[in-house]
């Protein structure tokens, strides 16, 4: 596929509502993960790296699911290799935030509710883009398209409920 061909594929109506979803998916487990966090940090008192740790698992396992269920409609098992995918991606984006937290805190001192918080914003922000490009592209890419075969293959045998 040639790279105009790729940058105009995310112009569709059904990438933009991708990305919005992909973004409501985001902030549903932005929000999960910054109520752990501060749980964690702040309630029980563990460390800022355990806390971004525990709080980035839970809000990563319920990112997979609405990613795979909600945002790219796709209801089959999935595949090790595509979960595998999601967690390796969702991994860099760890390591970003748990060294840039630990940089803020290096350079700063520890950080209180406000800045920790103000920190993990910042960086998700800053991830929302490239992680839905990885996402559709490289994650479910081979799901969204063996969909798309189901879909196509219904529709031309007229076996497709949203046809008729």
């Amino acid at each position: 596929m040639s790279l105009i061909r790729s940058y105009r594929s995310f112009l569709t109506r059904e990438t933009v509502i991708q990305f919005l979803k992909v973004g409501a998916s985001g902030g549903a487990s932005t929000l999960l993960y910054f109520a752990v966090l501060n749980l964690l940090r702040f309630g029980i008192g563990w460390p800022s790296f355990w806390s971004v740790t525990g709080a980035w698992t839970l809000a990563t396992a319920a990112n997979y699911w609405l990613n795979r269920h909600w945002t790219f409609r796709l209801q089959d098992k999935g595949t090790p290799t595509e979960t595998g995918a999601f967690y390796i991606v969702s991994l860099a984006a760890w390591a970003l935030t748990v060294g840039i937290v630990q940089l803020s805190e290096s350079t700063f001192g520890p950080l209180g509710p406000l800045g920790l918080n103000l920190t993990n914003l910042v960086v998700d922000g800053l991830l929302l883009v490239p992680k839905f490009v990885v996402y559709r592209r490289l994650v479910f890419d081979r799901s969204l398209q063996q969909n798309q075969a189901v879909v196509t293959d219904k529709a031309a045998t007229g076996n497709d409920e949203r046809c008729g």
